[in-house]
């Protein structure tokens, strides 16, 4: 449903409730008040001094809202204080209307974004995990390296202006002077500053990894996008719904909320409310500043579900996190099935680059 088009609907159902033509069929009574008297006081519109306590003679001109025959319950300064009240009814319920929209949308941004999180801790967990029980000659200085890998993605997903491309490089550049000293070459016993930026420059030339951390990247790139903007979009819905409580209310606006909401008040029937299609025609009214809204919240509701359909799928959060343990589990076995040749390739460039070549035992 539209924006606007739910406003309306809400508002003319706080507002309706009966009929106009009970209080026209009624035009040849004159008015006691009484019932009048006793809503004025009850919804405490103002002091008991104002109150037209017999008919009053309505003056043409001075009155809006006039009875039949000239006589009405209303003074020129009860009048004045309806007008506030109705005003104030109408910007209460657009209020509370815009509040429960504003909470149903960030509810879910914050429901998907809790749940993005976990999956990333999920994964971090397990990625400690695995090199706890696989890789244990590593594992403890690896535990930095995975822990800011993952704090990364989830700044990014939070919007942080990072590039998950780069995180991925970073990750590999730096996890494989880690499997090139502790797993391909065990038996070294000292590996200069020097000589690991070294091993961690050649990564990107000798590709260690395989094709893996092209793949992981981009998989990671296209799902954490998705979730990226999907919370970015949901707050902003929150953004869209707050510009409805900024309405400026029109003359003929607060005419037309006074006429139809205290109408029957001045005609001595306060428990009469306007029927339903005049209700809906003065919200109508009273909305129209907001509805170029309109066709942005539609356009933005065509939008979340096509990245509600993205997300699913084998690019899904749930699905890429679950398995990016496994895949660097698999890179680390590409990178040691190659373990000749790759410290055959990474000393022969480095003879010539690095003066202190590191010891063996």
């Amino acid at each position: 449903m539209a924006c606007v088009g739910l406003l309306v609907t809400v508002l003319a159902a706080s507002f309706v409730g009966g009929t106009l033509s009970q209080v026209q069929d009624d035009a040849a009574v004159v008015p006691t008040c009484r019932e009048v008297q006793q809503a004025w006081v009850y919804k405490s519109l103002g002091p008991k001094d104002l109150l037209c306590f017999m008919s009053c003679v309505h003056i043409q001109g001075t009155i809006w809202l006039s009875a039949p025959k000239g006589k009405t319950c209303c003074t020129k300064r009860m009048e004045d204080k309806y007008l506030e009240a109705s005003k104030k009814d109408f910007q209460d319920v657009v209020q509370s209307t815009s509040a429960y929209l504003k909470y149903l949308v960030s509810q879910n941004a914050a429901r998907f974004q809790e749940q993005f999180h976990g999956l990333i801790q999920k994964s971090e967990n397990e990625t400690h995990h695995l090199f706890r029980n696989v890789y244990k000659n590593m594992a403890i200085e690896a535990n930095s390296l995975i822990e800011g890998f993952h704090r990364k993605l989830s700044f990014y997903v939070n919007g942080a202006e990072l590039s998950v491309t780069d995180s991925v490089k970073d990750f590999f550049d730096t996890l494989f002077p880690l499997v090139y000293r502790r797993l391909l070459n065990p038996k070294m016993t000292d590996m200069s500053a020097d000589y690991t930026n070294c091993v961690m420059d050649l990564q990107r030339e000798v590709l260690p990894f395989g094709e893996l951390p092209t793949k992981i990247s981009t998989q990671l790139q296209r799902s954490l996008s998705a979730a990226r903007v999907f919370v970015q979009a949901l707050n902003l819905g929150v953004e869209v719904v707050n510009t409805t409580n900024h309405l400026v209310l029109t003359r003929d606006c607060t005419k037309a909320l006074l006429k139809f909401k205290y109408c029957s008040h001045c005609q001595g029937k306060p428990l009469i409310k306007p029927c339903g299609n005049y209700c809906m025609n003065v919200m109508r009214g009273c909305l129209a500043s907001v509805t170029d809204i309109n066709p942005h919240w539609n356009s933005y509701i065509d939008v979340m579900q096509s990245l509600t359909k993205g997300m699913k799928g084998m690019y899904s959060v749930e699905t890429i996190m679950a398995t990016l343990p496994d895949k660097v589990s698999e890179s680390i076995m590409i990178a040691m099935q190659n373990g000749p040749s790759l410290t055959a390739k990474v000393r022969h460039v480095s003879f010539s680059l690095v003066a202190y070549q590191p010891t063996w035992s």
